[in-house]
């Protein structure tokens, strides 16, 4: 995901995947300069992903969202709930 560098990002980003009942696994912020920050989020989800994607779409601060393949598909057989990382 690609939003503004800043204080009170982060906050604002956990805030919609609260919403969402997403659970944060892990997160990397692989670049953190202006104009735009670089995070990674991997995120234990019960509902859509594409919900989740939508409610970060529509905050300002937030530049693009691109659903990719989560690094932890070495979860135990039977484990039901979705994983979405950005």
């Amino acid at each position: 995901m690609g939003a503004d560098p800043g204080p009170g990002v982060l906050h604002q980003l956990s805030g919609v995947i609260a919403h969402e009942q997403g659970n944060i696994l892990s997160i990397e912020i692989v670049e953190e300069k202006s104009p735009e920050t670089i995070t990674y989020f991997e995120i234990d989800l019960p509902g859509d992903p594409q919900k989740l994607v939508q409610g970060l779409k529509a905050l300002p601060i937030v530049h693009r969202v691109a659903l990719v393949p989560a690094c932890s598909s070495l979860r135990p057989p039977g484990h039901r709930r979705r994983h979405a990382s950005f």
